[in-house]
């Protein structure tokens, strides 16, 4: 009875239905609350990636709702109403004055039951058979499915900067998100594949869509309580894109982001042609060498933010991305050498989730040190329109991924003996992420977090300096706009 009543209290407070008094616990608590979030995210995205075309374009055509072009049309058209949503949401979550609620948890409030509506909607075409209104179907609720999506994850993203003061926050913080994206990119893999094959998709839909909902609205509660700062003043959609253009570290920065994620892409398009192709092994070995990247991803998420705190997120960082373009460009000599092609391709892929853990967990730490830093540059706390334009150019850069390694693939080849095309993506995609890496060297933040030492004794204060001539704006912000 103790221990049921125990986790009742746990799970009260988690839901921040129960104030905690102790600064410390409240503290952890908030921040695991958060993390819950990408969860869902992960998930909902996760499941709609892997099996919407397949739902709608199986192998059997007498099953089949809609060819697989046009399936493939509509699942185009709603990742371009999502990367366009991005830096719109970004602007009109910035510009919200806030209140209790703050600028970013009424977005969140209204996104989440939207997103997983459309989610268990998608597997519910209107007519039985292949018809085209099944397409349109298909892109409309795929449409809503994305936008609703960018309203939920772009305001919960943009918390990050404005909950995490210091380094050693953010890190803890990225820590916890990226171990709930792994664990929703595993459930989507693992239980949606469960369900599906004993229920269906639409019994799948419901159980995941629950499960989705439960984790979006986490952090809706436990955030309530926070005391959030007012916005600033109102910006046009422009000027605000403007403001966050001008700013060259953050140009730097999404410079080497989408290289890192255009290569990245590549990869995971290239895996399943690297089993059957130069590996010469079965489509089921696919699964389970992305499983064995995620199990590493998942171990190293510990050691890289722990390395990040002691040597420097950028440093780290680029260490990382370095090990991904190496292991990129081993992939065009799979079969080449004295190991088997079973073995090395195994290894690379294994290999590959430690770069992967990175990216799951330091961008988003370097984008709110980042946004922190622009509001204390210019004077306008736009965090949203930060993550906002980094998600539309990162979805930019997916999508031109995903078209160039299709033209490399239909050039090359990616048949058993004509496989040059499976061979140049792994080419291709070291390039893009080592001309990432050089991008990224000119990125001045993400420095060591600085030690905690014994103060130092008091001194005698020096005199008081002349006070400078009263200026309307401070020297150190330079406004945009």
């Amino acid at each position: 009875m103790k221990k049921r009543w125990r986790v009742y209290t746990l799970l009260c407070i988690e839901l921040g239905v129960v104030k905690v008094k102790d600064q410390a616990l409240a503290k952890r608590m908030i921040d695991w609350g958060y993390s819950t979030g990408c969860f869902g995210t992960s998930m909902v995205s996760q499941v709609v990636l892997t099996w919407i075309i397949f739902f709608y374009s199986p192998p059997d055509p007498e099953a089949a709702f809609a060819p697989a072009m046009y399936a493939g049309a509509a699942l185009a058209a709603g990742r371009v109403v999502g990367a366009l949503a991005d830096p719109l949401v970004a602007v009109w979550s910035d510009n919200r004055r806030g209140g209790a609620w703050g600028r970013r948890l009424p977005f969140m409030a209204g996104g989440g039951l939207p997103t997983v509506l459309a989610f268990t909607l998608l597997w519910r075409p209107p007519v039985a058979g292949s018809a085209l209104i099944n397409a349109i179907y298909l892109g409309l609720i795929l449409s809503l499915f994305f936008f609703f999506y960018t309203v939920y994850t772009g305001p919960y993203l943009a918390i990050l900067p404005e909950l995490a003061d210091t380094p050693e926050r953010r890190l803890s913080l990225v820590e916890k998100q990226a171990l709930f994206y792994i664990g929703g990119v595993a459930g989507a893999a693992v239980i949606s594949g469960l369900l599906i094959d004993t229920y269906g998709f639409g019994v799948m839909s419901l159980v995941i869509g629950a499960m989705a909902l439960l984790s979006f609205y986490v952090p809706v509660f436990q955030l309530r309580h926070v005391k959030w700062q007012p916005g600033d003043e109102r910006r046009s959609f422009g000027s605000a894109l403007q403001c966050i253009w001008q700013n060259r570290i953050f140009r730097l920065y999404v410079t080497a982001q989408v290289l890192f994620w255009f290569g990245l892409n590549m990869m995971v398009i290239a895996v399943p042609y690297v089993v059957t192709v130069l590996m010469f092994r079965d489509e089921g070995m696919v699964a389970m060498l992305m499983g064995l990247a995620l199990c590493s991803a998942l171990v190293g998420i510990g050691p890289i933010t722990r390395a990040a705190k002691k040597r420097g997120t950028k440093a780290v960082y680029s260490f990382i991305m370095s090990w991904l373009g190496v292991n990129l460009l081993l992939i065009a000599f799979i079969g080449l050498g004295p190991v088997p092609a079973w073995l090395m391709g195994t290894i690379i892929v294994a290999l590959a989730g430690i770069p992967m853990a990175g990216m799951f967990t330091l961008p988003n730490s370097l984008m709110a040190e980042l946004a922190r830093e622009g509001a204390a540059t210019t004077g306008q706390r736009q965090e949203a329109a930060y993550f906002g334009v980094q998600g539309f150019m990162t979805k930019v850069s997916l999508v031109l991924s995903s078209t160039a390694a299709s033209a490399i693939l239909t050039a090359g080849g990616y048949q058993s003996g004509k496989d040059l095309g499976v061979r140049l993506l792994g080419l291709v995609a070291a390039l893009c992420v080592g001309l990432g890496v050089v991008a990224f060297r000119k990125f001045p933040l993400g420095a060591p977090a600085p030690s905690s030492q014994p103060p130092a004794p008091p001194v005698p204060p020096p005199a008081p300096p002349v006070p400078p001539p009263s200026s309307p704006t401070p020297p150190s912000l330079t406004r945009c706009g």
